[in-house]
């Protein structure tokens, strides 16, 4: 008997991502769209949205409340 290794991360990851693509109705330019709409009501909620280039300058051994 094969049975496969499965991860529950991984498998939760999935399901959202196929929940994403169905909502967006499997169209890379309406996904795109909602992305960009969330960005702006996150930005507005005072979330500070993080660029690569500023993302790998910071130190996550001084971040608080990591899980």
């Amino acid at each position: 008997m094969n049975t496969l290794w499965t991860d529950s991360i991984i498998d939760e990851v999935r399901k959202s991502g196929a929940e994403l693509a169905k909502e967006c109705d499997y169209d890379i330019h309406k996904f795109s769209e909602m992305l960009s709409r969330n960005e702006v009501i996150r930005i507005k909620e005072g979330w500070k949205l993080v660029g690569k280039e500023e993302l790998e300058t910071i130190d996550i051994s001084k971040l608080k409340d990591v899980v």
